[in-house]
């Protein structure tokens, strides 16, 4: 009985050895992110551009919507394939081929749009606080070189009131839904006959314990194409576009209604969305 077991052990051994091996070659899905292009790749008027990963879906800056991505982990890094059947100031279907080098910080690709005559190679790099960028369609309001207003400081790329005018990324806590974002709403928009009640306006209750439903990933009444928080993506969150009175899907009037909110309020929202829109 020695023999087969020795046998068994010697399998069981190159079993979990070819595993181990697929499980390495497979590589991982890099989280989401916003990856900057620069401007000129898609929409020449669009400024900066970044190709948008968040929730199995991927957007480039606002001339592309979201479209469902096909994401393959890979030894050379994630591959990411989507396609739009039209992008503004492009005609016909729009094609995206990148792969997310190992590390998840980098992405180089091709956009191709055949009808349009375009196809671009480009290369681009993850967004992130302190790299140097100001990332305004990332929720960022400065960067380590300044950007606020005199007696404001720069904490975690957002301007907050301080007695210095000396620019810093020391980091802040991730933004807390329950802590920052909905003492917001609860002031300025979950009030008598707006965003709160059996019938609020939109269809949409901003009331503690309701309104975290009502936004992530859920479609915008006005904006259809456009959900009311794109978790990671504040630029493609019609959220935003309402409470900044712009952006190219917006209608109607600017939230909350007859006033206008901080903008120190404004960014945390943002920065919530950008950190992964958590229900935290």
């Amino acid at each position: 009985m020695v023999a087969p077991v020795a046998a068994l052990a010697v399998a069981a051994t190159l079993l979990a050895s070819v595993a181990a091996s697929q499980k390495k070659a497979a590589g991982t899905i890099c989280p989401g992110g916003r990856f900057l292009l620069g401007s000129g790749v898609v929409d020449p008027a669009a400024g900066e551009e970044a190709v948008v990963i968040s929730g199995g879906f991927v957007s480039i800056a606002k001339a592309c919507p979201p479209a469902r991505a096909k994401l393959t982990p890979g030894r050379s890094g994630m591959r990411v394939k989507a396609a739009w059947r039209a992008c503004s100031g492009l005609a016909g279907k729009v094609h995206l081929s990148a792969t997310v080098e190992p590390g998840c910080d980098t992405m180089a690709g091709t956009v191709v749009a055949p009808r349009a005559k375009l196809r671009k190679r480009f290369a681009a790099r993850r967004s992130e606080c302190g790299d140097g960028v100001l990332d305004v369609g990332g929720g960022e309001q400065c960067e380590a070189d300044g950007g606020c207003a005199l007696l404001e400081r720069c904490v975690a790329c957002a301007c907050v009131a301080g007695g210095s005018t000396t620019t810093t990324t020391s980091t802040l806590p991730p933004v807390s839904f329950s802590r920052d974002v909905q003492p917001i709403f609860t002031a300025s928009c979950a009030l008598p006959f707006c965003h709160v009640g059996p019938r609020p306006q939109q269809n949409l209750d901003l009331g503690v314990g309701r309104s975290y439903a009502a936004l992530v990933d859920v479609p915008s009444l006005e904006c259809p194409a456009s959900a009311r928080v794109q978790a990671g993506a504040p630029e493609m969150s019609y959220l935003i576009e309402k409470l900044d009175g712009a952006g190219d899907c917006f209608l109607l009037s600017r939230m909350p209604l007859g006033g206008v909110l901080p903008a120190a309020d404004i960014g945390t929202i943002g920065r919530w969305i950008r950190e992964g829109a958590r229900d935290n």
